[in-house]
């Protein structure tokens, strides 16, 4: 009897060159050598197995990327949005600036005038006092001299009232009716 052993040892080389065929087959499509992955999509059953991972990543891909487009046109539009924000923000901060020196200005101004009107003040009280030191005929022919008027009244104003009318008194009644008629409220 005659044994069959060249059918088993037959096996396991037929299932090798299998094997190698496969592997050669499948390094074709994975490189695509000769455009066989073109050549194997469009059969039936087969194409959608080699194809259908790469589109659905394709697709991801492309979500992805619209994705990160729309983000990015977002954070465009929000920076645009920003440097007008701080270019408004910069444009108020001048002004702010601009009248805060003003007001700073208007401040030395002020006191400025405030120095002189206290000045001018302390200068008719000791104008006042050295006045109301004097004899009433003499501080009444003195400030009948004076032209200003404005100044012989605050200079009045500034003495006692009793020392005021000993020299209203003593002027010429024409000047003294004048000073009064000023004087009054």
């Amino acid at each position: 009897m005659p044994e069959n052993n060249g059918g088993r040892s037959a096996l396991p080389i037929v299932l090798a060159i299998i094997f190698i065929l496969l592997a050669v087959f499948e390094a074709a499509i994975i490189f695509n050598i000769a455009g066989i992955r073109e050549m194997i999509s469009t059969v039936p059953f087969i194409g959608p197995v080699i194809n259908g991972p790469e589109l659905e990543a394709k697709a991801a891909i492309e979500e992805q990327t619209a994705a990160l487009n729309k983000k990015d046109a977002d954070l465009k539009a929000k920076e645009t949005l920003l440097a007008n924000k701080e270019a408004e923000l910069e444009k108020r901060q001048k002004t702010v600036d601009d009248k805060e020196k003003q007001l700073a200005q208007k401040e030395q101004e002020l006191a400025a005038k405030e120095a002189e009107l206290n000045s001018r003040q302390m200068a008719i009280a000791d104008m006042a006092k050295m006045y109301e030191s004097m004899d009433a005929k003499q501080a009444a022919a003195i400030l009948s001299a004076v032209d200003n008027d404005g100044l012989i009244i605050d200079i009045l104003k500034g003495m006692k009232e009793d020392k005021a009318a000993a020299i209203l008194a003593q002027m010429e009644s024409k000047r003294a009716a004048e000073l009064t008629k000023i004087m009054q409220p």
